[in-house]
């Protein structure tokens, strides 16, 4: 279908059964531009499927919680040929559920959705001799950066389940973000 022909419908489309309407670059992983905002995720030829395949997408048609334009973050198993959401050329149809990860806001954050909290890691030792990069982080917890949408506050250290923390690593203009997602249904306990 010619790409004029595509949008009209693209434009006309109302959101259905759950489903939104988004454009994913399938080669993302080098570098897309949305909006103006250049993003930059992963190495195209990496082995850990979560940093190879493409996770970032622009709304098309949204819901009551996502309009056009909006760029969100996926589960890494979403965009792909042939996959079941898969309509044509860049176009998805997707679920809203946990999924979608949450919205990237003007500064490159993520801001949950759909029972996704957004975490950081927490190191097993702090000693300030041991550089950053090698620092062993807990796998059954994460320190709460963002929780909204779910009972879980800014600041508090969750217990979850064993390595539910899913990684999320991408540039936002230049600057690397990395925060851990955990979805409220694999959240066992709070630290006080």
């Amino acid at each position: 279908m010619p790409k004029r022909a595509r949008n009209h419908w693209c434009n006309l489309m109302v959101s259905v059964n759950g489903k939104i309407l988004v454009r994913s670059n399938l080669s993302q992983k080098d570098e897309v531009v949305i909006n103006g905002v250049k993003l930059k995720t992963a190495a195209l030829f990496d082995t850990n499927y979560r940093e190879k395949s493409p996770t970032i997408a622009e709304v098309v048609t949204g819901n009551r919680y996502l309009k056009s334009g909006d760029i969100i973050v996926c589960h890494h198993n979403t965009f792909y040929e042939p996959s079941p959401y898969y309509l044509e050329e860049d176009l998805f149809s997707i679920p809203y559920d946990n999924i979608v990860f949450g919205t990237l806001d003007e500064n490159g954050n993520i801001s949950p959705l759909n029972g996704n909290i957004i975490c950081q890691r927490i190191p097993t030792d702090n000693r300030p001799e041991i550089p950053i990069q090698y620092r062993k982080t807990f796998i059954d917890r994460a320190e709460v950066l963002d929780g909204r949408w779910t009972d879980y506050k800014k600041g508090q250290t969750i217990i979850h389940r064993l390595n539910a923390g899913y990684d999320i690593v991408y540039n936002f203009n230049g600057t690397e973000k990395r925060v851990t997602k955990v979805h409220e249904s694999q959240v066992v306990g709070i630290i006080k």
